[in-house]
């Protein structure tokens, strides 16, 4: 499967798109608009749900196979959606949590030989990426002030981040997070490094 910018195409050479997608991008003209969106509600009934998608070597070839083979005409949308959710997984949240590429890669053993899954816990975390980026990108900046690193702030919405980080998916602190996330989002705004 090849892919553009939210776009993708099969053995048949056929191009595909994610419903919903916004009509500014132009290019490859005539995809066909999938029966999903670009969402884990619409793959799998929310994020909450990924620690079911299982893992590894057998799942990313099932995987690779269904969406080499996809015809919107005959395939259910089922199988398109166990397809993607198991990719996604694998490459996309793999690459931004180090914590879920370890559950199937083998550099953490046998993983990839073997059918894994993530945790609740970690499932739980992929859609605090961004909160978690942003907080670390601010403890670096502030590392180079007087005082040293702050994670969160005694007040304002990096302390608000920082404590709902922390109750909701157990990450206290700038080394738990390193613990967890890989790839960083770049912040599209300026992370400031006051409060």
């Amino acid at each position: 499967m090849s892919s553009g910018k939210n776009k993708t195409s099969n053995a048949s050479d056929h191009w595909y798109k994610f419903n919903g997608q916004s009509s500014s991008f132009k290019g490859l003209p005539g995809a066909t608009v999938l029966p999903i969106r670009q969402n884990y509600q619409d793959l799998i009934k929310g994020h909450a749900n990924l620690w079911k998608v299982p893992l590894g070597k057998k799942s990313a070839i099932h995987a690779t196979k269904q969406l080499a083979t996809y015809d919107r005409a005959v395939t259910p949308d089922s199988e398109l959606k166990d397809g993607l959710v198991r990719f996604v997984v694998m490459m996309c949240e793999g690459m931004r949590f180090r914590s879920i590429r370890d559950m199937f890669s083998s550099l953490s053993g046998n993983n990839w030989e073997e059918e894994t899954f993530i945790t609740e816990l970690q499932a739980k975390s992929v859609v605090y990426w961004s909160q978690l980026s942003m907080l670390l990108i601010r403890w670096e900046l502030t590392g180079r002030l007087p005082g040293g690193p702050k994670w969160g702030a005694v007040d304002g919405r990096y302390n608000s981040m920082a404590k709902h980080v922390q109750e909701t998916i157990n990450v206290n602190d700038a080394n738990d997070a390193l613990t967890i996330i890989d790839f960083l989002l770049r912040p599209t705004e300026e992370v400031d490094t006051g409060n």
